[in-house]
């Protein structure tokens, strides 16, 4: 099994065409995918071990993509600041290339902003709510 890393990762949202756009080059940060389960407890009086049941919804937690301003097209900022009632296409590819280690869900644009700091450049952050699974 060949180990990868984060020069592996190829991140795309696609766009108003829609069409998906390679954002790897403009992502510094990502905290990927969080997927919960919701769970509800079950235990009953004189249980010794606590019991637990599957609700049947899961939950995948906001994902928030942070890189350098830059206003190129097909950037990061360029491609999240247009149409955000609409749903958007995250796919993450894992190894770069293969089929096998792609995972796709659609988003909401939560939020972004340009954050400007002394001696740095801008950064941009955008924060995109998954709705649905991810497949």
């Amino acid at each position: 099994m060949a180990l990868k890393g984060f020069p592996n990762l190829k991140i795309e949202i696609d766009d108003e065409v829609p069409a998906l756009n390679d954002v790897s080059a403009y992502v510094t940060t990502i905290n990927g995918w969080t997927k919960e389960q919701f769970l509800e407890e079950l235990t009953s009086a004189g249980n010794a071990d606590e019991r637990w049941g599957c609700v049947g919804f899961n939950k995948v937690d906001p994902v928030v993509l942070t890189g350098p301003y830059d206003n190129a097209a097909d950037s990061l900022w360029d491609v999240t600041r247009i149409t955000w009632a609409t749903a958007r296409t995250l796919t993450l590819t894992f190894d770069m290339a293969g089929a096998a280690d792609v995972q796709s869900v659609e988003t909401y644009i939560r939020s972004m902003s340009i954050n400007p700091e002394r001696g740095k450049l801008h950064a941009v952050v955008v924060t995109l709510q998954p709705t649905g699974a991810v497949t």
